[in-house]
């Protein structure tokens, strides 16, 4: 079975690459060998296995890990490492990078071309469509201010470019059922939720759903 998730952000979002551009972006978002914005799959997958957890918890259950708890060791695991697998065990969740949807998707494709990112790597990020700069700065936690000489500069996405992601796997109706209850109880994805980035909204589709959209 393979379900289709579709995320619909309110506000921009920074999933961020871990590097800087030319000396210019602090923080730039992830992209794959051809310069598109994408959601990692991995992400996508932390995302949900800790939802999964707070679901787990909120039914008066001890969900296995870290923190406080082992792994599952037997050959039967439990709902979250069947699902989302652990050290011990693969799980039967396959979460799938997530992609800007269409048309979002062809019109940053045009518009990469047109500006050269395809020949310049280096520009990609200042060049790049659906992506915003923003500058903040780094807050003291103790003096409750913003702290001198700490300018950053984010890259993000706009709010208007939806993502489509895919999670596939040998799923039985009680997976997709927590899948779906993991979807309605996740509001972010990505870094800086405490400055605004990230809300959004997440829909599980099976393929017959998404066919019909």
């Amino acid at each position: 079975m393979e379900l289709k998730l579709a995320i619909e952000f309110e506000n921009a979002v920074h999933h961020g690459s871990g590097y800087g551009a030319a000396g210019i972006i602090d923080r730039t978002v992830l992209r794959d060998s051809r310069g598109m914005p994408y959601l990692a799959g991995s992400g996508l997958k932390g995302k949900f296995r800790a939802a999964a957890a707070q679901l787990i918890r909120a039914d008066k259950g001890k969900p296995c890990g870290p923190p406080g708890k082992g792994w599952c060791k037997g050959k039967t695991g439990c709902a979250l490492c069947e699902l989302f697998g652990s050290p011990m065990r693969q799980g039967l969740a396959i979460f799938r990078d997530g992609y800007p949807a269409e048309p979002e998707r062809q019109v940053m494709r045009e518009q990469m071309r047109a500006a050269g990112a395809k020949e310049d790597a280096a520009a990609r990020p200042l060049q790049a469509a659906g992506v915003e700069l923003r500058s903040t700065t780094a807050m003291s936690r103790y003096w409750k201010r913003a702290e001198s000489e700490h300018l950053f500069v984010t890259e993000v996405v706009s709010r208007v470019v939806r993502f489509e992601a895919a999670i596939g796997g040998d799923l039985r109706p009680e997976h997709v059922r927590m899948l779906r209850d993991c979807g309605t109880l996740l509001t972010h994805f990505g870094g800086s939720g405490a400055r605004g980035l990230g809300s959004c909204v997440y829909r599980i589709e099976d393929a017959a759903e998404a066919q019909h959209l």
